[in-house]
């Protein structure tokens, strides 16, 4: 809504700029300014701003809350009681095939590590080597990286208005050295741009598995060109339990403990390279 003729011009304090629409199709969510008076809009539009054309409208229902949503699958939280167990195939265990495919994911996603969710559907090689037939044109599409990007940008902002305390000055003062800061920084990054793509991985999956069809997926959807990951070097090492310490395994054991999972991301042991830190 930035383009506009004389005769229908259009003052900027009569709508709120939510940004580009970063794909046609699914889920998307904006974050809108707290200063906005949202009670002063009754719609919500698509525009095309270089045609100024009208794409889409949508009344706004501001009856308790404002939740607006495109999502058409009705797709319950659900977790396992008892959770079962999960038997992940880590990257320094595969050969063969399975060490095909995860060099394939790695570079598709442009990530440095394969995610838990995805070392565990390798168990199961028949169902891995189906999914990420179907899989593979999907995560390098262009849709695929505009909503992981999206979603990330999503939890970010939620993140933020937890407001959660700074600790850069607590890793200062125990010693840390900015190149450490910046290190961490760095490695926070990569997982924050690769987590996100991982999740959606994972929500496909289980919609497949509950009886829905990949369609719309095929060697036909537009293909990301160029790097959509950040432009980070850092040494990329992961702590596994099993050559971590005495106090970073009990940390381990602890969030394992706290969100009720029978694994540990791998973020969480590529932080662990920096005990003082993750603890």
């Amino acid at each position: 809504m930035r383009r506009w003729t004389p005769d229908t011009a259009i003052d900027k304090s009569m709508y709120v700029d939510l940004g580009r629409l970063r794909a046609f199709k699914g889920s998307q969510v904006f974050k809108i300014s707290s200063g906005a008076d949202l009670n002063r809009f009754k719609s919500v539009v698509i525009w095309c701003e270089q045609f100024g054309v009208l794409i889409s409208p949508a009344t706004l229902d501001f009856k308790k809350s404002l939740k607006i949503t495109f999502m058409t699958t009705n797709f319950p939280r659900l977790k396992p009681d008892p959770i079962p167990t999960v038997r992940p195939v880590p990257e320094y265990a595969v050969e063969g095939q399975r060490a095909e495919w995860y060099a394939e994911m790695k570079a598709a996603l442009q990530v440095p590590w394969m995610g838990v969710v995805t070392i565990a559907f390798a168990h199961y090689p028949n169902l891995f080597a189906e999914l990420w037939r179907g899989l593979k044109p999907l995560v390098g599409s262009e849709a695929f990286v505009s909503e992981a990007h999206g979603l990330q940008a999503m939890v970010e902002a939620a993140a933020a208005d937890l407001a959660p305390p700074a600790i850069t000055n607590r890793l200062i003062d125990s010693g840390y050295g900015e190149r450490e800061i910046d290190q961490i920084r760095a490695v926070n990054a990569v997982f924050s741009h690769g987590n996100h793509a991982y999740a959606m991985i994972a929500a496909t999956a289980r919609l497949l598995l509950e009886g829905g069809e990949m369609t719309g997926a095929g060697g036909d959807a537009p293909q990301f060109s160029g790097r959509h990951a950040p432009d980070v070097d850092v040494p990329f090492m992961l702590m596994e339990a099993h050559h971590a310490d005495a106090p970073t395994r009990a940390t381990y054991d602890d969030v394992m403990a706290v969100l009720g999972l029978p694994f540990v991301n791998t973020d969480y042991r590529a932080f662990a390279r920096w005990p003082s830190y993750w603890a």
